[in-house]
Order: C-alpha cells, then sequence, then structure tokens
C-alpha cells in the first residue's frame, strides 16, 4: 500500500506541474488574443514560445522534444517576412511563415 500511495502521489504531483503549464500557456495567450500590445505583449510572447519549448521538451516521451528554439527564431521569422519574396529566399519565407 505504501509503494501505491508514493507512486501515485507522484503521479499527481507531476501531473499538477504539467497542468500548471499548460495554464499559463493558455493564459498568455489569451492576453495576446485580447490585443496587448507593446511591451506587454512582448513579455507574454516570449513566455508563451518559452512554455511551449518546454512543454514540448518534456512532452516528448522518444526524447526527442526541443526547447532550445526560443525567442529569437520568432522574431527572425518576422524579419524575414518583413522583408519579402526577393526571388532568392523562397524556402525561408516558407519555413518564417510556419514559424508565425
Amino acid at each position: 500500500a505504501k509503494f501505491e500511495y508514493s507512486y501515485i502521489s507522484e503521479l499527481t504531483a507531476i501531473e499538477s506541474q504539467a497542468r500548471h503549464m499548460v495554464v499559463k500557456a493558455v493564459e498568455y495567450d489569451a492576453l495576446l488574443r485580447k490585443g496587448v500590445s507593446g511591451e506587454e505583449a512582448r513579455q507574454s510572447e516570449r513566455r508563451l514560445v518559452e512554455l511551449v519549448g518546454s512543454i514540448n521538451s518534456v512532452a516528448n516521451v522518444k526524447c526527442k522534444g526541443r526547447d532550445d528554439l526560443g525567442y529569437g527564431i520568432l522574431e527572425s521569422a518576422r524579419r524575414v517576412l518583413d522583408r519579402g519574396d526577393d526571388g532568392r529566399c523562397g524556402a525561408a519565407l516558407i519555413l518564417a511563415a510556419d514559424v508565425v
């Protein structure tokens, strides 16, 4: 009975931690959908990107999750899209559009 209690307690703690990450991500997403702007929007977006990376990393049971793709990737993708199609970077535009 002691083993089962420990096992269930640990599963409950893991579930609570995972739920907390998802709830925070939903909160940041909701702020962005409300149309916040300026520094608040950038901070919410940055935190959302970090949380998605963390969730991806811990949720992938085959150890292929990544948490190293940070906010800089999103900023770079936006710069590529802002620059537009100059006829040389078709693949970059496709990738940037997928990121954004």
